[in-house]
């Protein structure tokens, strides 16, 4: 009875293990350097920009990802702090490995509206905080 009982532990012990391990999310990714910009040189933008003018053509964000699997995925959010408007979206690691990655936003027909935002990386693992990085459209001139 004893050696049941000890048995019987032990296979709990194993089963909720699993399952706990099952619904833990871990990833060796990160998310380093994020830079905002309106002009890219190479796969980078050289220098943050904290302020984008409403001329601009596009808006990138650079960074690197570090450690990646294959596969790994970024969620991007974009926020208009001013109107609490939001458009997310994702990016697919297509190859493990660490390196540059950059994201690209066309200048809408009617322009940038001027205001804050904030854009929101995020691997979506236990393991990991998202990465946050504000902005302003400031009207040029």
């Amino acid at each position: 009875m004893k050696r049941t009982m000890s048995l019987f532990v032990i296979v709990t012990a194993l089963l909720l293990g699993a399952v706990s391990m099952q619904a833990c999310e871990v990833s060796t990714a990160s998310i380093g350097d994020v830079r905002i910009c309106d002009n890219l040189q190479g796969d980078e933008c050289p220098e943050d920009k904290q302020v984008i003018s409403t001329d601009a053509s596009y808006i990138y964000l650079s960074a690197q990802l570090k450690d990646a699997p294959e596969g790994t995925q970024v969620t991007y959010t974009l926020r208009d702090l001013d109107t609490g408007d939001e458009v997310s979206n994702t990016w697919t690691a297509d190859e493990g490995g660490s390196g540059p990655f950059n994201l690209t936003w066309s200048r809408p027909e009617d322009g940038w509206v001027a205001g804050e935002y904030e854009l929101v990386l995020d691997l979506g693992t236990d393991n990991s905080e998202p990465v946050s990085k504000r902005f302003e459209i400031r009207q040029a001139g």
